[in-house]
């Protein structure tokens, strides 16, 4: 009986893995987010017994000069129901250094999850909708926001 090499099976699972998860990544025209650019991602929920996590990733460059970043989140359901928060990424500390390690591109890369296993009551489309709120109308230095929900097992 032949057998299957580890990293194969490493690959397919990663792949898989990958695959469950829905997301979007939306990149900020040159580097800035203006309060009128929200983002949002749509996603079907048929089974609501599954939880998903729910994460949110921000990519920052050296012209950001805040020390952090207020968001306001939404999820309507499809009902219409919806909720509201106001997660913050912390960047940098009181010095002004980041907490994040600067990447090849120069962009520097944080995520947070907003929900470890959020459940969703109704089947149908949810809407899950970012916007920055800040005391700016444009966010200098702010490359891409994002938001990934990864089914729970």
């Amino acid at each position: 009986m032949a057998t299957t090499p580890g990293w194969v099976s490493l690959l397919l699972a990663g792949a898989l893995a990958y695959g469950c998860s829905t997301g979007t990544t939306h990149r900020f025209e040159d580097d800035r987010w203006r309060f009128a650019d929200s983002v949002s991602v749509e996603h079907a929920i048929t089974d609501t017994s599954q939880r998903y996590r729910l994460d949110l990733s921000l990519s920052v460059t050296d012209a950001y000069r805040y020390r952090n970043l207020y968001i306001k989140f939404r999820v309507e359901a499809p009902g219409g129901d919806a909720t509201t928060s106001l997660p913050v990424f912390l960047l940098s500390d009181s010095a002004g250094s980041w907490r994040a390690r600067r990447s090849w591109a120069g962009t520097y890369s944080f995520s947070t999850t907003l929900n470890p296993s959020a459940q969703f009551t109704q089947p149908g489309t949810y809407r899950f909708w970012l916007a920055q709120y800040m005391r700016e109308d444009t966010l200098a230095g702010v490359h891409a926001v994002g938001l990934k929900l990864t089914p729970v097992r």
